[in-house]
């Protein structure tokens, strides 16, 4: 049987728990806020145009904007080369690796990819990590992105990857989609479903001591 002071303990620290939690039930949409390193270079735009927003039908505000209600909206990216919103690799070049910085870890449950239309990527391998040296580095899935519509705005592709906690990604890619279109890969923005990573806050931290706290106090005052 559980004393009364040790039942309003349990109560008290299933209090904290809750308090501790992770606020965002519900996992929001997240754009990189860097990219660490690209091996595939760059032509017309930069890599910073994966994941900026630009050439997106629909705003989000990244951290912030469901994931799932954003894309029931139906953002297409736009596909006009010359706008400088789409990523090519440089010529010639059709495999390599792109690293992307969160800003802090987060646990990692999908990925948002639009295409592009016309050499679009054929692989993709993602890897997550908590270190920018990948040491210790979690395979998370390999994925087979459709070809997008040729010369039309393309919609999201949305993948499942194997729940991690996280702040680095890595893709591993290869293409381009259709291999008479052109000697090199290219892509129009990337986003990930993410939620706040299941760590203890400092308040939270505090609490449990104070009730860890408690049951030594009453420990004592049993024994004497």
């Amino acid at each position: 049987m559980v004393s009364n002071g040790m039942g309003r303990l349990s109560s008290a620290l299933v209090a904290v728990a809750l308090l501790g939690a992770p606020s965002g039930a519900l996992g929001v949409i997240l754009s990189p806020t860097a990219v660490v390193s690209n091996s595939m270079g760059e032509t017309q735009s930069t890599i910073d145009a994966t994941r900026n927003g630009s050439g997106l039908s629909i705003p989000f505000t990244s951290g912030v904007t469901n994931f799932d209600t954003y894309l029931a909206l139906g953002p297409v990216h736009e596909w006009i080369f010359t706008d400088g919103s789409e990523w090519f690799s440089t010529l010639g070049v059709t495999q390599g690796t792109i690293v992307y910085d969160l800003g802090a870890s987060y646990s990692v449950n999908r990925l948002a990819l639009w295409n592009e239309e016309f050499s679009g990527i054929q692989t993709m391998g993602v890897e997550t990590a908590n270190n920018a040296a990948f040491v210790g580095a979690v395979a998370v899935g390999n994925f087979l992105p459709i070809d997008s519509p040729f010369d039309t705005s393309y919609p999201a592709q949305v993948f499942d990857v194997a729940d991690s906690v996280a702040r680095y990604i890595r893709l591993t890619l290869t293409g381009p989609q259709v291999p008479n279109r052109g000697t090199y890969v290219s892509m129009g923005e990337i986003a990930f479903d993410v939620a706040p990573a299941a760590v203890p806050e400092p308040v939270t931290l505090s609490l449990l001591g104070l009730g860890l706290g408690a049951v030594c106090v009453r420990r004592r005052v049993s024994r004497r």
